[in-house]
């Protein structure tokens, strides 16, 4: 297995044949049970024969023959051309028509096969985890971060698949440009065939907003936790009357500043639950997309006041019983 394959291909195509599929299916499952650096990724540099090095054999003089063969069929792909859009289905199926020189030799190829190659195979593997979810309406709109973190986070069987953030960057190619699994238009990406519209990105919005009051609500909370530490540290140490009083009323301005933001995120989380409900209903969602500029406002806005949003969601409480008295 570790023998040269220039020359073979055409002396011996059936032992060419079993080696270079051998060696294929060796490096798709090195990458994928994360051997190599990356699952859907293989670097190749001048210390790659080093790496499957054989105690007794020595090092394969055959690798770069496996990838020109592999390339040639669509089955390999440099990293920028897959990620630049540069490489096609339809350029890679032209390959396999294209004669090829069997005389050259490992040694020959080997600096022209230096760099980062896409492994299709277990693009496509990863693509299948990735779809095999259901989504809701609201869940199937994200962020291109979101969309990373969602890839980032996908299992095989039981185990964390534990994609690199290049490996989410060349799945996340594959779903939009390939497979067509995900629709995108900016920052607005959307699992499905449908197009990305306008109550789209006001979903994302809201969305948005309910990211940033969750993580506002933790960090407050811990203020709030650290400020009552102190309270009661200053309680049992018998400090002067204003000191303690101090900390008190630091205490309960935290306390209001968290039920503030946590009534704010009830309220958001039940604008969230209301667009995934009304999704289908193109008037009702062009009064939540009517909301998009106040939460994008609330979102710039440090404070995130709570009477925008108890306007807003009075706006959008208004929005139902119009649209009843119309049928």
């Amino acid at each position: 297995m570790y023998a040269d394959l220039g020359g073979q291909k055409h002396s011996d195509p059936g032992t060419f044949r079993s080696r270079l599929a051998w060696w294929t299916g060796t490096i798709a499952a090195a990458c994928w049970d994360r051997v190599l650096p990356h699952a859907l990724c293989w670097p190749v540099d001048a210390d790659t024969p080093t790496q499957w090095a054989d105690a007794d054999i020595g090092r394969p003089l055959c690798l770069s023959v496996v990838i020109r063969e592999q390339e040639r069929h669509g089955r390999y792909v440099r990293l920028s051309a897959y990620l630049d859009r540069t490489w096609t289905a339809w350029w890679a199926r032209q390959w396999r028509w294209r004669s090829a020189r069997d005389d050259d030799d490992d040694e020959a190829l080997w600096s022209h096969v230096h760099g980062e190659w896409v492994v299709c195979e277990n693009v496509e593997r990863a693509a299948r985890l990735a779809t095999a979810r259901d989504w809701s309406a609201v869940e199937r709109i994200m962020s291109r971060a979101d969309a990373k973190a969602y890839l980032a986070s996908l299992h095989d069987g039981s185990r964390p698949l534990a994609l690199s953030d290049k490996d989410t960057d060349i799945l996340l190619t594959h779903l939009v440009h390939d497979a067509r699994a995900i629709q995108h238009d900016g920052d607005v990406y959307k699992w499905g065939t449908a197009r990305v519209t306008e109550q789209d990105r006001g979903i994302l919005a809201v969305k948005g907003l309910h990211a940033q009051l969750e993580r506002q609500v933790d960090a407050w909370q811990a203020r709030m936790e650290r400020a009552q530490a102190t309270v009661r540290r200053a309680l049992q140490a018998k400090e002067r009357e204003a000191v303690t009083l101090s900390y008190l009323r630091t205490q309960k301005q935290l306390e209001s500043m968290v039920d503030k933001r946590v009534l704010a995120l009830e309220k958001v989380h039940t604008l969230l639950l209301s667009m995934d409900q009304a999704v289908g209903d193109a008037q009702l969602m062009q009064a939540y997309t009517a909301s998009e500029k106040t939460l994008r406002s609330l979102l710039a806005d440090p404070s995130l006041q709570p009477d925008h949003i108890d306007r807003t969601m009075d706006a959008l409480a208004e929005a139902r019983p119009r649209r009843r008295a119309r049928r």
